[in-house]
């Protein structure tokens, strides 16, 4: 058992010093107004254009109502279109709009600063086995 609450308790601390990293390159880089948790739909937006609340949900690992604001949010600051669907009127699709196209690449780049922090000093073989482990315990809490 003391095994299991170090796993958990490492894992909210990485993920909160990823957080407090990419809020810190967020605001340095010009865009203080979001949060990981909105870079984190932009980028499932950018890679699934088109996809429905569903489907985001899906893809950032949230439940709707908690992605619900979120979304609603980057609509309203102009981050996101929201529009119906032409094959199903009552889905609304979402997608990207110029001013996040424009902020992608300085996301990517805040992305990728992190991912260099967090894995230095971390072999490639290990990163590997990391991300086995951290799929397996993602695939065996599904709901």
């Amino acid at each position: 058992m003391e095994m299991r609450q170090n796993i958990l308790n490492l894992m909210s601390k990485v993920r909160s010093r990823a957080f407090l990293f990419l809020e810190r390159e967020m605001a340095a880089a010009g865009v203080a107004d979001l949060s990981p948790a909105h870079g984190d739909v932009l980028f499932a937006a950018a890679r699934h254009a088109g996809c429905d609340m569903r489907q985001l949900a899906v893809l950032t690992g949230r439940d709707k109502s908690t992605l619900t604001p979120l979304v609603d949010r980057l609509v309203r600051d102009g981050y996101l279109a929201r529009k119906s669907s032409a094959a199903d009127r009552r889905r609304a699709e979402i997608s990207l709009t110029p001013k996040s196209e424009k902020l992608r690449p300085r996301l990517m780049k805040i992305g990728l600063k992190l991912e260099r922090r967090m894995l230095t000093g971390v072999a490639a073989a290990e990163q590997g086995v990391v991300m086995q482990a951290l799929q397996r315990m993602h695939a065996n809490l599904e709901v």
